[in-house]
């Protein structure tokens, strides 16, 4: 009990979406039993921890949400396209209904990069 409540729950060590908690979790629970059972080690506990504190920054990677926006303003006007042919969108708007919100980090680039090697 002392490894489940206070050492598996620690808040460095453990991941940061409710997702990843259950993973988490499930994997310390799976890897607890397969020790005790087959290395026959009464510290189950703490060497189950210790293997899914090794695979946390996978679980982080893998239960994260990316939203992300392509825009382009103008360019249909430039290339002087009809309305039917392609519809080219000015702007980004992102909308959620959510009760309890923490906005980690957003990343806005603008560049004509992809310009620069067309030969006009």
């Amino acid at each position: 009990m002392l490894g489940a409540i206070f050492m598996a729950t620690d808040y460095v060590t453990s991941p940061m979406t409710g997702k990843g908690r259950v993973i988490f979790a499930v994997g310390c629970g799976f890897l607890t039993v397969c020790i005790r059972l087959f290395a026959n080690s009464a510290e189950g506990v703490s060497f189950a921890i210790l293997l899914m504190n090794l695979v946390v920054p996978y679980i982080n990677d893998g239960t994260r949400t990316a939203v992300v926006g392509l825009v382009l303003p103008g360019l249909a006007e430039d290339l002087a396209l009809p309305e039917s042919d392609l519809t080219l969108p000015d702007y980004v708007e992102i909308t959620a209904d959510v009760t309890d919100f923490a906005l980690g980090m957003t990343l806005t680039v603008a560049t004509n990069e992809p310009f620069t090697n067309l030969d006009a």
